[in-house]
């Protein structure tokens, strides 16, 4: 939660010309999962953050379920602004899993201080590795797994 608050104050940092304008925005956050899934109602929360800290300025309008688009076209959505503020897991879309871009080789058993840990080693790449959006933030959730359906690992892969 303190990592969205965190991203709610950055919205109201990169908004103060919309508050001067006393213009209302509207900010489309699209994710893939469906709303009965956690990742909703923090996103609802994180929102509301938006919109409290922006006086109402700012309106977010969220997009579950893959409304706006597959989640392996979720990065290129981005990249070339049919949204705003998106969830995206780079490494599903089709380019990325060909040539390696964006993936990352871990796995946590606690979201919070892996979501830090992550988000802090990711930083120093994220510039090279995503210069064609602007990069965020980078989190993990529990418990972080690895699904495969032709044998179980417990080993690292080599």
């Amino acid at each position: 939660m303190m990592q969205l608050r965190g991203i709610a104050l950055a919205a109201v940092l990169f908004a103060s010309p919309a508050i001067a304008q006393d213009k209302l925005v509207e900010w489309r956050f699209a994710h893939w999962v469906p709303p009965s899934h956690p990742m909703h109602p923090a996103a609802e929360a994180w929102a509301a953050d938006i919109e409290k800290a922006t006086g109402g300025t700012i309106k977010m309008k969220i997009f579950p379920s893959q409304q706006l688009g597959k989640a392996f076209d979720h990065y290129n959505m981005a990249r070339d602004g049919i949204r705003m503020s998106p969830t995206s897991i780079p490494a599903t879309s089709p380019a990325a899993s060909r040539d390696g871009r964006h993936g990352v080789p871990f796995l946590f058993a606690n979201a919070k201080a892996g979501s830090a840990a992550l988000d802090q080693w990711y930083r120093k790449y994220a510039a090279k590795e995503m210069a064609d959006v602007h990069y965020c933030l980078t989190f993990a959730h529990d418990p972080a797994t690895v699904h495969t359906t032709k044998k179980k690992i417990v080993v690292p892969l080599t």
